[in-house]
């Protein structure tokens, strides 16, 4: 499972932003910065040795946002070891063995706006690694948990009024 455990950005918005202010990386500017923590983990309950994998896990954002760079913050064990590289956009980790419950953290450096990530893998029996966004999936539950209380506000409304004119 891919987890979005934070993102922040990195410059002003909207009105508080500031002339002549910018932010770059390797003298290049960015364009509406951010720095996320995505957390890769073994959710699964069998071992995923290297042979495995057909290729290296990639992690990418949806359009227009890229991946400018990404950096290893922690793993779960310490002693693992992944190789990262970020290649057009795209962090690549280098197939290696994942134990259930194994997390590779890093810390990813996106640029253009909004971001969504996705992966791509090919890992024998797994058919694809799971996207989870905290901040999206609670919006959604407001989101609904809103429009199940005014559909009973409504209804309990509808059930008084018809009352009301029956009398």
């Amino acid at each position: 499972t891919l987890r979005l455990i934070s993102t922040a950005s990195l410059a002003p918005q909207g009105d508080a932003t500031f002339d002549g202010v910018e932010v770059s990386f390797e003298g290049a500017t960015l364009k509406s910065p951010a720095l996320s923590i995505i957390e890769l983990s073994n959710t699964g309950t069998r071992p995923i040795p290297a042979d495995d994998f057909e290729a290296p896990i990639e992690v990418f954002t949806t359009a227009p946002a890229a991946i400018v760079q990404a950096r290893l913050k922690s793993t779960r064990p310490a002693d693992l070891a992944p190789t990262l590289s970020t290649v057009d956009g795209k962090v690549r980790i280098a197939p290696l063995l994942l134990n259930p419950n194994d997390k590779i953290e890093l810390i990813v450096l996106t640029s253009n706006g909004p971001i969504g990530f996705a992966t791509r893998a090919r890992i024998a029996g797994v058919s694809h690694i799971p996207v989870s966004d905290p901040v999206t999936a609670k919006a959604t539950r407001r989101y609904w948990f809103r429009t199940s209380v005014a559909a009973a506000l409504t209804a309990v409304y509808v059930c008084v009024m018809f009352e009301f004119i029956m009398l």
